[in-house]
């Protein structure tokens, strides 16, 4: 029992390590932002950004190629500065598991250009959120939007120094206009696009990476007719929306350095972009072969087999896994025939599930060829959805609430589980296990994802046939049994022990949810899932056959009105909006509180309404989603031409706590309404009719 004891420590420590051991990108990635001008006062500046990640890990393109979740910037600008045009830094072709990628290796450069109102003075701070999906060797994981904030300083104009010595070092990577000596022509067919361009240095490699992902990713094989470059770009065969122009970088990397140029067929010089009425002749094109690494789809199906057999390690499934060994000590009584028949049974649940999953995932990947493992988890409600059920599983498991059991009457003994429980015990496994693969099978399935339909089928049984072995062993040789412990009160014990792992699944996919959503949000989430356990707790203590009748479908019908309820409102905390609050509209931006903003502001004579604000404070946040952010209440601000502060002080700030005893106060809530003349100070406790009423009245 001892030896039996340590085994289970060490597997959950090990596998607990897998399941968490993503790496923080906040950690991995740093980003420096470089005006052109640390005083700006022309109508649009330069913005350079220079993002850097650790070595051993890289994150996708614009364009990720076969596989991945491009990169994306997400500019959050001050109101009145826009941005123009966003230059895209050259990626690295890199083969990831037989898959064509391009993929920043070691950082990356991008040039912004804004463009700003002619009335904007003073200094502003700005946000870029953008989106990675961080790899390295061995694994992709689940995509991330960080953060990076950066200022403006609107003025006299002056020249950044920084910008010139960090701009000189982006040049390589920064595609330029192509030059004419180049000789770079485009033709377009029904198929696709020739990229030509005159013939290279013999040392010279060359590089095009294609904006579109309507076209397959490049796979940089450039065929010599005669004094000319030729590279081949077709569109994909499942392709909807097939483009009339060719875009992308081209790369030439030589003994002297590199330069990148931006190729756009519809600006090249007149007769270099033709189409299939003045081509004389289609240039010939071999058929692509792939240098590097290529797959092998023996390889991947061993992957597969021998992932899915580790997932039931995973913090989420090694818990249905003992159970389902603890089910057979119980059965181990009714003979041979029984554990064969319930590890075919399951076998069978896990085999079907699988196949249902192919079938989506082919179906998806006929609308969506771009699609990639993992995404599912790129939907808040499918991972509230894991989490709620691990979270259901956890509590059925600390004994809450019994379920799949058939009870007459007090003490009477549990029914054995049936074959039909085996099966959905298999469907069980596999639901929890395919957000799981991600730690051990993030190469193979990256593989799995560019095969055709029955390669990828014959993939994801090998994974199910993994999952599932350990049943079949025991099914088919039931005398293992005997190397574990017999069947006693341990067994109750070892059941709720395995409650404590499900709760690190749900850790692990609270995590994921709460890095969608803010906050706030998710904290909803978390009052949920207590409600949630009250009404499973309800249904448990009251719930029972011997309980009264009248009693007990009382208590039935409290438990699913709690429950309802606590399910609706943790789906509708995971959308940010909808029945319990309002999406601000467009017009509505919340600046952060500026000091030289609000004195320019009193000074023109315009209205503003001030929130100071802070998490901590409940009622703050009771304030802020039952009459601040509202529609009418955004409405009725938009209407008067209101411009919003808030000031958060839910970390120390001293410029905040001064500006706040600017107004008579020292405590949160503060709510400041100037009218244009006088601010007035606004009651602590707000009610939506009161706020509308008072800025109603603003002239």
């Amino acid at each position: 029992m001892n030896k039996l004891l340590l085994l289970l420590c060490f597997f959950a420590s090990q596998m607990t390590w897998a399941q968490f051991g993503a790496p923080s990108y906040e950690e991995l990635i740093t980003t420096k932002i470089i005006p052109e001008y640390s005083s700006w006062e022309k109508e649009t500046q330069r913005v350079l950004v220079k993002t850097t990640i650790a070595d051993g890990f890289s994150y996708y393109w614009r364009n990720g190629g076969e596989s991945g979740v491009p990169f994306n910037i997400e500019a959050n600008l001050p109101e009145g500065v826009e941005l123009v045009e966003v230059l895209w830094g050259s990626p690295k072709y890199k083969m990831f598991f037989g898959q064509k990628t391009f993929a920043y290796v070691g950082g990356s450069y991008h040039l912004l250009t804004v463009k700003k109102n002619s009335d904007l003075s003073g200094e502003y701070d700005f946000d870029l959120n953008n989106l990675f999906q961080v790899c390295n060797d061995a694994n992709c994981f689940a995509p991330k939007r960080v953060k990076f904030t950066g200022k403006f300083n609107i003025g006299s104009e002056q020249i950044n120094p920084e910008f010139a010595e960090y701009y000189k070092k982006a040049q390589a990577y920064l595609p330029q206009k192509p030059s004419d000596d180049l000789g770079i022509s485009v033709k377009r067919d029904g198929s696709g696009f020739s990229l030509n361009l005159n013939k290279q240095a013999s040392d010279d490699k060359l590089f095009f990476f294609n904006d579109s992902e309507n076209l397959v990713a490049f796979g940089q094989e450039w065929k010599e007719e005669g004094e000319s470059q030729v590279a081949r770009l077709d569109f994909k065969e499942d392709s909807e929306l097939k483009e009339e122009v060719l875009k992308g970088t081209l790369l030439i990397k030589s003994a002297a350095g590199q330069k990148a140029y931006l190729i756009d067929s519809s600006k090249l010089a007149d007769g270099a972009m033709l189409s299939d009425a003045s081509a004389k002749e289609e240039i010939p094109v071999d058929e692509m072969v792939v240098e590097g690494e290529k797959p092998n789809f023996f390889i991947t199906i061993a992957y597969m087999f021998i992932g899915g057999l580790l997932l039931n390690l995973m913090p989420c499934v090694f818990p249905v896994l003992a159970l389902k060994i603890q089910s057979f000590l119980n059965q181990s009584s009714e003979g041979k025939g029984s554990a064969l028949k319930h590890g075919l049974a399951y076998s069978s649940g896990v085999l079907m599930s699988f196949w249902v999953l192919s079938l989506v995932i082919i179906i998806l990947k006929s609308k969506n060829g771009n699609l990639n493992w993992g995404f599912q988890l790129q939907d808040p409600a499918f991972v509230l959805g894991m989490v709620v059920l691990l979270f259901v599983i956890a509590l059925n498991f600390f004994g809450v609430f019994e379920m799949g059991v058939s009870l007459t009457g007090a003490g009477q003994k549990v029914k054995k589980e049936g074959a039909g429980g085996s099966f959905m015990s298999g469907v069980l496994a596999t639901v929890v296990a395919t957000p799981c693969a991600g730690p051990f099978l993030g190469v193979a399935l990256a593989a799995t994802f560019s095969m055709s339909s029955f390669p990828l089928l014959l993939s994801f049984t090998a994974m199910g046939l993994g999952l599932s072995f350990p049943y079949l062993i025991l099914g088919v040789k039931p005398e293992l049994l005997k190397f574990l412990p017999r069947p006693g009160a341990w067994m109750e014990r070892f059941k709720q022990s395995m409650g404590f792992l499900m709760l690190l699944a749900v850790v692990y996919f609270f995590w994921t949810l709460a890095a969608m959503i803010d906050v706030d949000w998710a904290v909803r989430v978390l009052a949920s899932l207590v409600g949630l356990a009250l009404a499973l707790w309800i249904y448990g203590a009251w719930g029972a056959p011997w309980v009264a009748a009248k009693v007990r479908w009382t208590c039935i019908a409290l438990a699913v009105l709690v429950g309802g309820f606590s399910a609706v409102f943790a789906y509708d905390a995971s959308q940010q909006g909808g029945v319990i609050t309002t999406k601000a509209p467009d017009e509505i931006v919340w600046h952060p509180y500026n000091e030289a903003a609000i004195e320019k502001i009193e000074a023109e004579g315009k209205p503003y309404f001030v929130d100071f604000t802070a998490k901590w404070c409940s009622i703050c946040q009771w304030n802020k989603n039952t009459a601040i952010r509202k529609e009418e209440t955004y409405q009725a601000f938009i209407a008067k031409g209101v411009t919003l502060y808030e000031a958060d002080l839910t970390k120390e700030n001293i410029e905040l706590s001064k500006a706040m005893r600017k107004y008579g106060r020292t405590a949160v809530p503060v709510y400041v309404l100037f009218d244009g003349k006088e601010w007035k100070i606004l009651p602590n406790t707000l009610t939506q009719g009161l706020l509308i009423d008072a800025i109603n009245e603003l002239p």
